[in-house]
């Protein structure tokens, strides 16, 4: 396992997401949440050196494919020898309090996800991009995606970054 990999089951356990075994093609959630989640820490200034491309979900990294098919048990024991700093936990404390809280987390997980994780790929694509714009491209790119799973996205993207320099 990579150190990469061994920081990312400290995050998914620190944010204490339980899940199944990412090999079996009937855990495509699973998998989903494992991508959104790396990218969505890596946004917010957490080091993984995982290189993410927009893809049919929203970001999307092979290689951390490659390592969860290679460690399924990681996974599903969320078993490691990898510490969070300080500052990477108060990183993960705010996405629990923003996005773990919100309601339409419980009931639209894998959308609201897909929505945060997308519009913070855009973000770093293009540095300066209005709100606007950014609202446009998520639903082009993710036109299941309802306008107002993008809009609340949106509004949670901007109150993870308040705290932030990123």
């Amino acid at each position: 396992m990579t150190n990469d990999f061994e920081k990312l089951i400290s995050i998914l356990s620190y944010l204490n997401i339980k899940l199944r075994d990412p090999t079996f093609d009937n855990h495509f959630v699973d998998r989903v949440i494992i991508q959104k989640i790396a990218f969505i820490s890596k946004s917010l200034g957490i080091k993984l050196n995982y290189n993410f491309n927009l893809y049919k979900k929203g970001p999307y990294c092979p290689e951390l494919t490659n390592e969860y098919y290679e460690n399924p048990n990681a996974i599903i024991n969320l078993e490691t020898t990898a510490n969070l700093s300080k500052e990477e936990k108060q990183v993960l404390d705010k996405i629990k309090n923003v996005i773990f809280s919100h309601a339409l987390y419980r009931a639209h997980k894998i959308d609201l996800l897909q929505a945060i994780s997308t519009i913070l790929f855009f973000i770093e694509d293009t540095s300066r991009i209005s709100e606007d714009d950014l609202i446009f491209k998520t639903k082009m790119e993710k036109p299941y995606l309802t306008d107002r799973i993008i809009r609340i996205a949106l509004n949670l993207v901007r109150k993870l970054k308040e705290s932030f320099s990123i």
